[in-house]
């Protein structure tokens, strides 16, 4: 059975088409479970009506396939979790404020 963290760096890989950040750095994935056979990873959008989940669940599927343990793959989109800018990391939210997506913190002061 493969590692969380060696799944969770392999989704690094799995780039945000619009804002060209991996989904890992925008806290995009929730959770990740580890079964025998099988990988189950939670995601989050950023927005509701994001258009990109089918590509991103073939980025995650395309991710993992190389990551010995995996076995089958099963990406889930839960609606009651919401996304907030709260769960980016701190290089994904300074890229997101220099490219004017987000309003700037106070370490610019």
């Amino acid at each position: 059975m493969a590692e969380v963290e060696t799944v969770r760096e392999a989704l690094r890989e799995v780039i945000d088409p619009e804002l060209g950040i991996d989904v890992v750095e925008l806290g995009m994935i929730r959770d990740i479970q580890l079964e025998p056979d099988r990988t189950v990873v939670y995601m989050v959008l950023t927005t509701m009506t994001c258009p990109f989940w089918d590509l991103f669940v073939d980025q995650v599927k395309t991710a993992l396939s190389e990551v010995d343990g995996v076995g089958e793959v099963d990406v889930r989109f839960d609606p009651r979790l919401r996304w907030t800018p709260e769960l980016l990391s701190e290089s994904a939210r300074w890229e997101l404020e220099i490219q004017g997506l987000l309003p700037t913190t106070s370490w610019l002061s």
